[in-house]
């Protein structure tokens, strides 16, 4: 049996995708309404979780792995999908 997404991975995917297409945690966290340090901790997380580096980092920069670049694809799908599914049901109910 599979396992199934819980919904602390699920928070580590939107985190990353938003950091990944802003290239900040920063500006994740200020998308988000948290801190660049609750991004920063579930970023982690997702990462330990997956056994995968998703970024490189320094001080001054944030950057994709190329592990990273591909979840990045790959999750931005995911969440077009669930765009649709909420957007499904506001018109189901209108």
């Amino acid at each position: 049996m599979k396992e199934q997404m819980s919904l602390e991975r699920l928070t580590g995917i939107v985190a990353f995708a938003r950091a990944a297409s802003s290239g900040s945690f920063t500006a994740a966290a200020r998308s988000l309404s948290v801190s660049p340090s609750a991004v920063s901790r579930t970023i982690g997380r997702l990462e330990q979780q997956l056994g995968v580096r998703l970024f490189s980092r320094t001080t001054r920069s944030l950057t994709l792995t190329p592990e990273g670049r591909e979840l990045h694809g790959r999750a931005l799908q995911l969440l077009r999908a669930a765009e649709e599914v909420v957007q499904s049901a506001a018109a189901a109910r209108s």
